[in-house]
């Protein structure tokens, strides 16, 4: 086979074949195998391993087994489920039901497995209930869990298929239960990152799951592929993609025309105006002249009918001092008379005053009755 078509036969297959992690984590790993490694089918361990395609993600392969296992403390059965792609480990899971902890092996467990990823577990709780057992979740690196919408929880108590791909945890194990019960329940998303959740009665039985997975890869192939066309509904698709395009391209001219007399509104709004300026000034300047031929003939009319203004003499007063004639003692008194003495005119002075006639009540009392003063009335 020629060379350069050896290497063409490559590039086909690696273009066919999603993309998984640009950099293997391999510090998130279960039972040996991290995330982004190469996986070793040649092994024995790996051997019992059936696989097939993924029925949630194309392209991918998901390879399961289950073995009977036992400790000190009892048996217990593990579920091991692998998703890859062209050999690469995307998803690690592992299963153990039942469990067995001790009285502080969870919280334990939780500190070890911090001290091997160098990162801070991210801890959640399932809400107390009492007749189910204690649950406890814990998260690191880049995963997130988020938890399902109302349309899958009611699709899984309801025994049916989620209604979102993605790969799901709860706290005991139990999907279909955990819906019906309304417990938490997440679907798998972020990046790459490890999940350990772990349920248990008070005599320390339940389950436990130890979760690796990079979800970034995973998200990248949830486009739902496209249906397989006959040849009516190519027909039929062509007829509406070209009346699409004949509205299109009518809407984009309605759209262009209205953009065209949206750009030239300003234009003629700012001509409006500086027209409207133009006819104001010109209505001032009208009023002012015709204001202007009202007032100049009255002010012509006035300087010519008025007559020269004549200069009014002015006679400054004149003052004189008048000395008043002193009475004579032996004279009859006349009880009306002015005070003795000059009277200075250019004072302000009263005639009933001291100066004036208020000056006979300094003359002595008399005892003559008011007929015998002033005569009979």
């Amino acid at each position: 086979m020629p060379r350069w078509l050896m290497v063409l036969a490559a590039v086909c297959l690696l273009a066919g074949t999603p993309r998984v992690l640009a950099q293997p984590a391999q510090q998130y790993a279960v039972d040996g195998l991290a995330v982004g490694a190469r996986i070793p089918f040649d092994r024995p361990a790996y051997r019992e391993y059936k696989c097939g395609p993924s029925d949630q993600f194309d392209g991918f392969m998901w390879c399961q087994k289950t073995r009977q296992e036992k400790e000190r403390r009892g048996k217990f059965s593990s579920t091991y489920s692998i998703l890859h792609s062209g050999g690469v480990a995307v998803y690690i899971d592992r299963y153990l039901e039942p469990a067995f902890f001790g009285a502080r092996e969870a919280e334990d467990d939780i500190q070890r497995y911090s001290r091997k990823l160098g990162e801070i577990a991210r801890i959640a709780r399932m809400p107390h209930r009492a007749d189910f057992p204690n649950g406890i979740l814990a998260s690191w690196g880049k995963v997130e869990l988020e938890p399902l919408d109302n349309d899958t929880i009611t699709a899984l108590a309801e025994g049916r298929d989620p209604t979102t791909k993605g790969y799901l945890v709860d706290f005991i194990g139990d999907f279909a239960r955990s819906a019906k019960e309304r417990l938490p329940i997440y679907r798998i998303s972020g990046g790459a990152g490890f999940v350990w959740v772990a349920s248990f009665d008070q005599r320390g039985l339940g389950t436990l799951r130890l979760t690796a997975v990079d979800a970034s890869v995973l998200a990248l192939t949830t486009t739902p592929s496209a249906p397989i066309e006959t040849a009516e509904s190519a027909k039929e698709k062509d007829a509406i993609a070209n009346s699409t395009n004949q509205l299109s391209r009518g809407e984009a001219y309605q759209k262009s025309a209205g953009q065209t007399k949206i750009d030239a509104e300003p234009a003629r709004e700012d001509a409006e105006a500086r027209e409207e300026a133009v006819r104001a000034r010109a209505d001032i300047d009208k009023a002012a002249a015709t204001q202007r031929a009202k007032v100049w003939p009255l002010a012509a009319t006035a300087q010519l009918t008025t007559p020269p203004t004549q200069a009014t003499t002015v006679n400054p007063p004149q003052i004189q001092v008048v000395r008043v004639k002193p009475i004579d003692p032996a004279a009859p008194k006349v009880r009306f008379q002015l005070s003795d003495g000059s009277v200075d005119l250019t004072r302000g002075f009263s005639l009933g005053g001291f100066e004036g006639i208020g000056g006979v009540w300094k003359m002595p009392p008399t005892d003559e009755i008011f007929d015998a003063r002033f005569g009979r009335w």
